[in-house]
């Protein structure tokens, strides 16, 4: 059995892996992933439940991310019925305690608005981000 899983792409430093621990009994059913080394999908089966886990990276370009998570959340209607665990870089800072430089986080929060039942979303209104 594959002990991680790696996506990339040569050509930039985009990339994204699952690397689960090995004293877990994991068996993967499915694995999913873009040609872009931005998102990769496991459909596992974790000591005896199943998990799906996702690592994404998204776009920095605010057009390009509302395509990216478009992607994201039809995948993930994929796994409507699934426990999932979602990790990596959303490139989508909410607040200006979280992040340095660049643009104003309202443009950031122009992508979240368009997605209501995104996992960002969620984790904005669990933090009281408005």
């Amino acid at each position: 059995m594959e002990r991680f899983s790696v996506v990339m792409e040569l050509k930039h430093s985009k990339g994204v892996m699952i690397l689960p621990n090995p004293k877990y009994d994991i068996d993967v059913i499915k694995f999913e992933k873009d040609n872009h080394g931005r998102l990769i999908v496991l459909d596992t089966k974790m000591n005896g439940t199943n998990l799906v886990l996702m690592n994404l990276y998204a776009p920095n370009d605010i057009s390009q991310q509302v395509q990216f998570f478009e992607k994201v959340m039809n995948k993930l209607s994929n796994y409507a019925d699934e426990n999932i665990i979602i990790g990596g870089d959303f490139n989508c800072s909410l607040t200006e305690l979280d992040k340095v430089g660049g643009k104003p986080v309202e443009n950031k929060k122009r992508v979240v608005i368009k997605f209501p039942n995104c996992p960002v979303d969620t984790l904005c209104k669990t933090f009281g981000v408005k």
